[in-house]
Protein backbone atom coordinates (compact mmCIF):
# COMPACT_ATOMS: atom_id res chain seq x y z
CA UNK A 1 0.00 0.00 0.00
CA UNK A 2 1.69 3.20 -1.24
CA UNK A 3 0.67 5.98 1.01
CA UNK A 4 3.60 8.18 -1.13
CA UNK A 5 1.00 8.14 -4.02
CA UNK A 6 -0.52 10.99 -2.28
CA UNK A 7 0.24 14.54 -2.88
CA UNK A 8 0.17 16.09 0.44
CA UNK A 9 2.77 13.57 1.69
CA UNK A 10 6.21 13.30 1.61
CA UNK A 11 7.96 9.86 1.26
CA UNK A 12 9.37 10.34 4.80
CA UNK A 13 6.38 11.27 5.98
CA UNK A 14 4.35 8.49 4.32
CA UNK A 15 6.95 5.71 5.49
CA UNK A 16 5.78 6.57 9.39
CA UNK A 17 2.43 6.02 9.11
CA UNK A 18 1.96 2.45 8.09
CA UNK A 19 3.17 0.48 10.87
CA UNK A 20 2.23 2.67 13.32
CA UNK A 21 -1.27 3.64 11.69
CA UNK A 22 -2.12 -0.21 11.34
CA UNK A 23 -1.20 -1.29 14.94
CA UNK A 24 -3.38 1.63 16.16
CA UNK A 25 -6.20 1.05 14.09
CA UNK A 26 -6.28 -2.81 15.23
CA UNK A 27 -6.20 -1.83 18.38
CA UNK A 28 -9.38 0.36 18.30
CA UNK A 29 -10.83 -1.69 16.13
CA UNK A 30 -10.28 -5.17 16.57
CA UNK A 31 -9.28 -5.21 20.41
CA UNK A 32 -11.45 -2.47 22.01
CA UNK A 33 -14.38 -3.01 19.37
CA UNK A 34 -15.10 0.42 18.56
CA UNK A 35 -17.52 1.37 16.51
CA UNK A 36 -16.90 2.03 12.41
CA UNK A 37 -19.32 5.44 13.38
CA UNK A 38 -18.45 8.23 15.80
CA UNK A 39 -21.71 8.66 17.08
CA UNK A 40 -21.76 5.19 19.04
CA UNK A 41 -18.66 6.02 20.76
CA UNK A 42 -19.26 9.17 22.09
CA UNK A 43 -18.90 8.86 25.58
CA UNK A 44 -16.42 6.68 25.64
CA UNK A 45 -12.67 7.22 26.99
CA UNK A 46 -9.99 5.83 26.55
CA UNK A 47 -6.51 6.39 28.18
CA UNK A 48 -3.23 5.84 26.15
CA UNK A 49 0.14 5.65 28.22
CA UNK A 50 2.65 7.64 26.13
CA UNK A 51 0.85 9.53 24.37
CA UNK A 52 3.54 11.89 22.16
CA UNK A 53 5.00 8.40 20.67
CA UNK A 54 4.87 6.99 17.15
CA UNK A 55 2.12 4.57 18.04
CA UNK A 56 0.31 6.96 20.36
CA UNK A 57 0.23 9.72 18.19
CA UNK A 58 -1.53 8.46 15.36
CA UNK A 59 -4.08 6.03 17.96
CA UNK A 60 -4.67 9.69 19.29
CA UNK A 61 -5.86 11.05 16.37
CA UNK A 62 -7.93 7.95 15.13
CA UNK A 63 -9.61 7.68 18.41
CA UNK A 64 -10.96 11.22 17.73
CA UNK A 65 -11.78 10.95 14.58
CA UNK A 66 -14.26 7.80 15.64
CA UNK A 67 -15.83 9.92 18.42
CA UNK A 68 -13.99 8.68 21.81
CA UNK A 69 -12.62 11.53 24.61
CA UNK A 70 -8.51 10.73 24.55
CA UNK A 71 -6.28 10.98 27.80
CA UNK A 72 -3.27 10.65 27.06
CA UNK A 73 0.14 10.72 29.48
CA UNK A 74 3.00 12.63 29.14
CA UNK A 75 5.49 14.99 31.43
CA UNK A 76 8.10 17.30 29.88
CA UNK A 77 6.43 20.76 27.92
CA UNK A 78 7.32 19.12 24.53
CA UNK A 79 5.62 15.97 24.97
CA UNK A 80 2.55 17.12 26.30
CA UNK A 81 2.17 20.00 23.69
CA UNK A 82 2.90 17.45 21.35
CA UNK A 83 0.21 15.13 22.52
CA UNK A 84 -2.56 17.94 22.60
CA UNK A 85 -1.61 19.04 19.19
CA UNK A 86 -2.60 15.14 18.12
CA UNK A 87 -5.82 16.24 19.38
CA UNK A 88 -5.79 14.73 23.54
CA UNK A 89 -8.29 15.91 25.42
CA UNK A 90 -6.33 15.22 28.47
CA UNK A 91 -2.49 14.79 29.24
CA UNK A 92 -1.76 13.78 32.31
CA UNK A 93 1.62 13.49 34.29
CA UNK A 94 2.73 10.02 33.99
CA UNK A 95 5.51 11.05 37.47
CA UNK A 96 2.60 11.66 38.99
CA UNK A 97 -0.04 9.07 40.33
CA UNK A 98 -2.11 8.64 37.40
CA UNK A 99 -5.65 7.82 39.60
CA UNK A 100 -4.96 11.30 41.40
CA UNK A 101 -4.12 12.75 38.00
CA UNK A 102 -7.54 11.33 36.77
CA UNK A 103 -9.23 11.87 39.82
CA UNK A 104 -8.12 15.70 39.11
CA UNK A 105 -10.59 15.81 36.00
CA UNK A 106 -13.66 14.14 37.56
CA UNK A 107 -12.27 10.77 36.12
CA UNK A 108 -12.76 7.53 38.42
CA UNK A 109 -12.06 4.87 35.62
CA UNK A 110 -11.87 4.85 31.77
CA UNK A 111 -13.24 2.68 28.97
CA UNK A 112 -10.54 1.43 27.72
CA UNK A 113 -6.38 1.42 28.27
CA UNK A 114 -3.66 1.50 25.48
CA UNK A 115 -0.14 0.84 26.65
CA UNK A 116 2.90 1.71 24.53
CA UNK A 117 5.45 2.11 27.59
CA UNK A 118 6.55 -0.57 30.10
CA UNK A 119 3.57 -2.96 30.51
CA UNK A 120 5.35 -3.83 33.70
CA UNK A 121 5.42 -0.80 35.12
CA UNK A 122 1.66 -0.17 34.01
CA UNK A 123 0.33 -3.56 35.11
CA UNK A 124 -1.58 -2.96 38.19
CA UNK A 125 -2.42 1.12 37.63
CA UNK A 126 -4.11 0.03 34.27
CA UNK A 127 -6.19 -1.94 35.87
CA UNK A 128 -7.01 -0.12 38.96
CA UNK A 129 -8.02 2.46 36.36
CA UNK A 130 -9.97 0.37 33.32
CA UNK A 131 -13.61 0.02 34.34
CA UNK A 132 -15.25 -3.47 35.31
CA UNK A 133 -15.50 -5.26 31.95
CA UNK A 134 -12.87 -2.64 30.54
CA UNK A 135 -10.39 -3.48 27.96
CA UNK A 136 -6.55 -3.13 28.48
CA UNK A 137 -4.33 -3.60 25.36
CA UNK A 138 -0.38 -3.12 25.03
CA UNK A 139 2.11 -3.20 22.52
CA UNK A 140 4.79 -3.80 24.87
CA UNK A 141 5.83 -7.70 25.93
CA UNK A 142 6.37 -8.27 29.78
CA UNK A 143 9.48 -8.30 31.00
CA UNK A 144 8.55 -9.85 34.42
CA UNK A 145 5.91 -12.67 35.75
CA UNK A 146 2.37 -10.85 36.53
CA UNK A 147 -0.72 -12.06 38.16
CA UNK A 148 -3.14 -12.64 35.17
CA UNK A 149 -5.85 -12.99 38.56
CA UNK A 150 -5.47 -9.44 38.96
CA UNK A 151 -7.81 -9.40 36.20
CA UNK A 152 -10.40 -11.30 38.02
CA UNK A 153 -12.35 -8.85 40.11
CA UNK A 154 -13.62 -6.36 37.33
CA UNK A 155 -13.60 -9.04 34.76
CA UNK A 156 -11.22 -7.56 32.49
CA UNK A 157 -9.90 -8.32 29.07
CA UNK A 158 -6.39 -7.94 28.57
CA UNK A 159 -4.65 -8.13 24.96
CA UNK A 160 -0.91 -8.04 23.47
CA UNK A 161 -2.10 -6.08 20.38
CA UNK A 162 0.87 -7.35 17.35
CA UNK A 163 0.43 -6.02 14.22
CA UNK A 164 2.40 -8.92 12.40
CA UNK A 165 0.29 -11.57 13.54
CA UNK A 166 -2.51 -11.34 10.68
CA UNK A 167 0.56 -11.75 8.02
CA UNK A 168 2.89 -14.10 9.86
CA UNK A 169 -0.38 -16.25 10.63
CA UNK A 170 -1.89 -16.07 7.12
CA UNK A 171 -5.32 -14.91 8.84
CA UNK A 172 -8.50 -15.29 6.58
CA UNK A 173 -9.11 -11.49 7.50
CA UNK A 174 -5.81 -10.12 5.94
CA UNK A 175 -7.94 -7.67 3.97
CA UNK A 176 -8.70 -5.46 7.27
CA UNK A 177 -5.08 -3.90 6.61
CA UNK A 178 -6.46 -2.69 3.39
CA UNK A 179 -9.18 -1.43 4.64
CA UNK A 180 -7.10 0.56 7.70
CA UNK A 181 -4.61 1.68 5.51
CA UNK A 182 -7.32 3.08 3.12
CA UNK A 183 -9.21 4.93 5.59
CA UNK A 184 -6.07 6.40 6.71
CA UNK A 185 -5.14 7.63 3.62
CA UNK A 186 -8.52 9.33 2.85
CA UNK A 187 -8.69 10.84 6.68
CA UNK A 188 -4.50 12.42 5.47
CA UNK A 189 -5.83 13.86 2.56
CA UNK A 190 -8.95 15.61 4.07
CA UNK A 191 -6.61 16.88 6.60
CA UNK A 192 -8.32 14.66 9.42
CA UNK A 193 -4.99 12.88 10.22
CA UNK A 194 -1.07 14.87 10.22
CA UNK A 195 1.84 12.84 9.63
CA UNK A 196 3.52 11.92 13.04
CA UNK A 197 7.07 12.09 11.59
CA UNK A 198 9.57 14.03 13.48
CA UNK A 199 13.23 12.98 12.65
CA UNK A 200 14.89 11.92 9.62
CA UNK A 201 18.30 10.27 8.96
CA UNK A 202 19.82 10.33 5.42
CA UNK A 203 21.39 6.42 5.07
CA UNK A 204 20.80 3.01 5.72
CA UNK A 205 24.65 3.04 7.82
CA UNK A 206 25.20 0.70 10.46
CA UNK A 207 25.99 4.43 12.15
CA UNK A 208 22.85 5.86 11.73
CA UNK A 209 21.09 2.48 12.83
CA UNK A 210 23.68 2.52 16.48
CA UNK A 211 22.03 6.42 16.47
CA UNK A 212 18.35 5.37 15.87
CA UNK A 213 18.95 2.49 18.70
CA UNK A 214 19.99 5.43 21.09
CA UNK A 215 17.39 8.02 20.51
CA UNK A 216 14.95 5.51 21.10
CA UNK A 217 16.29 4.26 23.88
CA UNK A 218 16.67 7.15 25.85
CA UNK A 219 12.74 7.09 25.73
CA UNK A 220 12.77 10.60 24.61
CA UNK A 221 11.58 9.94 21.02
CA UNK A 222 8.51 12.50 20.02
CA UNK A 223 6.66 11.19 16.91
CA UNK A 224 8.38 8.66 14.40
CA UNK A 225 11.90 8.57 13.03
CA UNK A 226 12.61 7.70 9.88
CA UNK A 227 15.54 6.38 8.32
CA UNK A 228 15.76 7.34 4.80
CA UNK A 229 17.81 4.80 2.56
CA UNK A 230 18.16 7.04 -0.80
CA UNK A 231 19.30 10.86 -1.26
CA UNK A 232 16.15 12.91 -2.23
CA UNK A 233 16.20 14.11 -5.59
CA UNK A 234 14.90 17.91 -6.15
Amino acid sequence: FNFATEPNLSYNEAASLPLTGLTASETLFDVFQISSNPEVNQGKTLLIINGAGGVGSIATQIAKAYGLRVITTASREETTRWSRDMGADIVLNHHNDLVDELKQHDIDEVDYVFCTFNTDMYYETMIDLVKARGTIATIVAFQEKQDLNLLKSKSITFTHEYMYARVVHQAEDMIKHHDYLSDITEKIEQGIYQPTVTQVMHGLTSENIYRAHQILEDQRMIGKLVINLEEEHE
